[in-house]
């Protein structure tokens, strides 16, 4: 009985399957946060709630923030962590985006076969009743026409591609050619598009040297605060490697979490080359004289062979559908911005002044066109959103910190 009564007392946690026999001074506090019998490390626990938070496993829960349970008595898990109502908004926002994706892409993809439909059909009409009656003189009239506009029919339908490119890692060696492109085509005209003494700029110059302005800033947030912004987002990610790698049952639950972490992600994985079989090698045949521990080691090792020759893509349709209507939407957002600029600013910085008789106009700034507000805003907002997720990591990374798991409290039973 005493035997029993000291197996009972032994503490094991449900996570990392180690018991309180194998405490050592550095070992983290015992936690029973929930009525049920399970107990566990709490850093076990903060790395496990830690993946439970994440977007990429709350995605098809809920608005809020997803509401953390016992496996077993599905009685929640409290924690006492602080508060930060910037963080709080930036998640939740991040959320809804998730939430959003699929509606969006679905409307996107529905626009734009509306549109192609709609062309398509206006074209047809056009090339059976013809726009005039002589058909073949209002044919020739519109290739004409086309052949002159070259630029404006090549360079439209290259605006969405060029939207998703820069949002991928090609955009920094392909988008500085397109100035190069620009200013090379460019035919001279009176009002020289290409003169960079006046100002404001011309859209088409001050959209020409964007690419270089982009690649310029991402030099600076690279060089400055990328490093810290991933060492802020590692101290946020659980823990791994700390299971012991000869628990059998402790690489089985790591697996499972694992495939239920791809399964969250959405990703699909392709393997190339995959079906040829492993080669014939005398090391692949298991050792005399070694007990088998779960696989044998035979086979073990033949599967470790087969996934080292095997090629593999993989690729995140959700990532793909975020970074396509990320891109597409971006006009529209800097529009956004641009006129909230317009409400903010003093009218004489955003408003075209105006000549009385024969006084000409005063010099134009850049704010006062459509388009420069647009691209000033779609910059600003730019910097603004790295500014805000910077600070969020920064103060996700000091409350992650300060996370602490509560016991359950038993006197309320």
């Amino acid at each position: 009985p005493a035997d029993s009564d000291a197996f009972d007392s032994v503490k094991k946690c449900w996570i990392c399957f180690a018991d309180s026999t194998e405490d050592t001074p550095q070992t983290s506090p015992w936690r029973d946060p929930c009525p049920c019998a399970l107990v566990a490390h709490e850093e076990c626990l903060l790395d496990w709630i830690a993946d439970m938070e994440a977007p990429r496993n709350s995605r098809s829960r809920s608005f809020a923030s997803p509401k953390i349970e016992c496996p077993q008595c599905k009685s929640e898990i409290k924690l006492a962590r602080p508060r930060n109502w910037v963080v709080d908004i930036v998640r939740g926002l991040e959320r809804v985006g998730s939430r959003a994706i699929t509606p969006g892409a679905v409307a996107v993809l529905s626009g734009m076969l509306w549109n192609s439909s709609l062309a398509w059909g206006v074209n047809s009409i056009y090339a059976v009743f013809g726009a005039e009656d002589d058909a073949a003189r209002s044919l020739v009239q519109s290739i004409l026409t086309h052949a002159v506009h070259w630029r404006l029919y090549v360079g439209l339908p290259l605006i969405t591609p060029i939207l998703i490119l820069s949002r991928t890692r090609w955009a920094d060696s392909a988008l500085p050619l397109l100035p190069i492109l620009f200013f090379a085509t460019q035919t001279p005209t009176p009002d020289d598009t290409t003169d960079l003494s006046q100002w404001p700029p011309s859209a088409g110059l001050a959209f020409a040297v964007l690419p270089y302005i982009r690649s310029a800033y991402n030099l600076y947030y690279e060089n400055f605060w990328a490093e810290k912004e991933r060492r802020w987002l590692r101290e946020i990610q659980p823990r791994s490697g700390n299971i012991d790698s000869h628990n059998e049952a402790g690489d089985a639950a790591l697996e499972e979490v694992m495939q239920d972490g791809e399964e969250d992600e959405n990703v699909f994985e392709v393997r190339i080359d995959g079906a040829q079989p492993a080669p014939n090698i005398p090391g692949n045949r298991p050792q005399q004289g070694r007990q088998p521990q779960g696989q044998p080691i035979g086979q073990r090792q033949d599967n470790q062979q087969q996934i080292a020759g095997e090629r593999r893509l993989s690729f995140s349709p959700t990532a793909i559908a975020e970074t396509v209507l990320g891109a597409i939407f971006f006009p529209t957002i800097a529009g956004m911005s641009g006129d909230l600029l317009k409400l903010i600013l003093p009218k004489s910085w955003t408003t075209a002044p105006v000549a009385y008789g024969m006084a000409r106009p005063s010099v134009k700034g850049l704010l006062q066109e459509k388009w420069g507000r647009s691209l000033v805003g779609g910059c600003l907002f730019v910097v603004a959103k790295d500014a805000i997720m910077l600070y969020v990591r920064w103060k996700m990374a000091q409350m992650h910190r300060r996370r602490r798991v509560l016991d359950y409290d038993r006197t309320k039973r």
